[in-house]
């Protein structure tokens, strides 16, 4: 999963890994009980959430069940990522509702209680997103 990480870095990457069926594995890895693949999957799945049709891909393809859930990881590193990526998925109006329906509002506005200005940042942004 690290090798997926390191290619959808690469914008030119994003639209050619999604064709090729990138997105439910990933997804899937988010589930993992191992934290370092949980975090290798959340970045690439963050990198992919920068482009317009993957965000819309990612949010039909089930991955706000997972995110929802990595928010209240112990690991700040995930938290961050995690929420790095709602704060992007929320920005097309058309994941809006599915967002507010996986119950994404209550942890991120946890968020902004988090010690990290940076976190609480992202947040806030996607806060204002799904408002």
């Amino acid at each position: 999963v690290g090798i997926i990480r390191n290619l959808s870095m690469n914008e030119a990457n994003e639209i050619p890994m999604m064709e090729e069926g990138v997105l439910p594995p990933l997804i899937e890895l988010l589930r993992s009980l191992n934290e370092r693949i949980q975090e290798h999957a959340c970045v690439a799945l963050r990198n992919l959430s920068m482009h317009p049709r993957c965000k819309l891909q990612m949010v039909q393809d089930g991955v706000m069940d997972p995110l929802v859930g990595l928010m209240r990881s112990p690991l700040e590193v995930i938290q961050e990522h995690t929420v790095v990526c709602i704060r992007n998925l929320s920005m097309a109006l058309d994941n809006v509702v599915t967002i507010m329906e996986n119950d994404a509002l209550p942890p991120l506005i946890g968020m902004l209680r988090h010690h990290d200005p940076k976190i609480q940042e992202h947040a806030a942004v996607a806060i204002r997103n799904l408002s």
